[in-house]
């Protein structure tokens, strides 16, 4: 414990989500600890949160907590890491330019966010529907729920951002990021996922494309989102401009991004092929 108790600084790579009472909130739950390999640092769970919990567990007679340890490619980052007003379009150019990305938050379904971004930060990075573009019952539906939630989406909006040629992001709710600019919310919690389409083990061919069509198909895509092969299995995703790919993706993000983010991490977990030199 007095280890531990020795490696908590300010640093964190996420927010977590209010204690609602859960079991995550118990005194011995565990604590997640974040190896960096770009500086060889060590991020213990998310700052004051981490040493919370070692407080509680020694006041409770716990002498040893559960860890969970995450290990850090050399691309990837605390949040903590960017200065602390670091917009979401900076992260996302960090991303798209350099290649840079956040750890991902450990338990967003709970609430763990990765920063708080305002409407106005949240559209210079994706598009959103005008209110004219939406309907007057669901307007009416997403601003009721925001106001019986204290101004405030449910759990954290998800935005996803894909690396291929200029970037394309997408957010999973973009009804409430404008009707929320309309009521003048100041600021929602926010949590990012990258994908790469060009990313696969060294010396062999980038499949990121096929991986995605596949998540699509898994998550409900008619099979004409995807072009070539003979099956849908191994056929690609069309992401030209205007394509129905590209239009499904922008309907049903929530599915998308779910199946992504269990489909595609393999090859997160994989250098882009520039790096497999030497």
């Amino acid at each position: 414990m007095d280890e531990l108790a020795d490696l908590v600084n300010d640093r964190k790579w996420y927010v977590p989500g209010e204690d609602d009472g859960t079991p995550r909130s118990a005194p011995n739950r565990p604590l997640f600890v974040s190896f960096y390999k770009h500086d060889e640092t060590i991020v213990v769970g998310s700052g004051f949160d981490a040493a919370l919990q070692i407080r509680e567990a020694r006041e409770s007679g716990i002498e040893k907590l559960p860890l969970v340890l995450v290990y850090n490619h050399i691309f990837q980052r605390p949040v903590g890491g960017f200065a602390p007003d670091a917009r979401l379009r900076t992260l996302a150019d960090e991303f798209y330019e350099r290649g840079l990305e956040l750890t991902a938050v450990p338990e967003w379904q709970v609430g763990d966010y990765h920063k708080l971004a305002s409407p106005g930060e949240l559209k210079e990075v994706v598009e959103v529907p005008e209110r004219e573009d939406v309907s007057e019952v669901r307007w009416e539906t997403v601003k009721r729920e925001l106001l019986a939630n204290d101004r405030a989406p449910s759990r954290p909006l998800l935005l996803t951002l894909v690396r291929t040629g200029a970037g394309r992001a997408w957010v999973d709710k973009p009804v409430v990021v404008s009707v929320a600019s309309e009521m003048g919310i100041e600021e929602m919690p926010v949590v990012l996922f990258y994908h790469r389409l060009d990313r696969s083990p060294c010396g062999e061919p980038a499949d990121g494309e096929d991986m995605l069509c596949k998540a699509a198909l898994a998550a409900g895509a008619e099979e004409a989102v995807c072009r070539g092969g003979d099956e849908p299995t191994t056929a690609q995703l069309d992401t030209s401009p205007g394509s129905d790919a590209l239009r499904m993706l922008d309907s049903t993000p929530v599915s998308i991004t779910a199946n992504l983010y269990s489909g595609l991490n393999y090859t997160q977990n994989h250098y882009n092929q520039d790096r497999c030199a030497s």
